[in-house]
C-alpha cells in the first residue's frame, strides 16, 4: 500500500487498489 501512495504521488494522480475478496478499494493519492 506504501508502494501506491508514492506512485500516485509521483504521476500526481489517484490509484484505486481493488480487493475482491474483501469488496474493498482504496484510493491513494485523492
Amino acid at each position: 500500500a506504501i508502494e501506491l501512495s508514492i506512485l500516485a504521488d509521483y504521476y500526481e494522480r489517484e490509484i484505486a487498489a481493488y480487493d475482491i475478496q474483501t469488496t474493498r478499494c482504496d484510493l491513494y493519492g485523492q
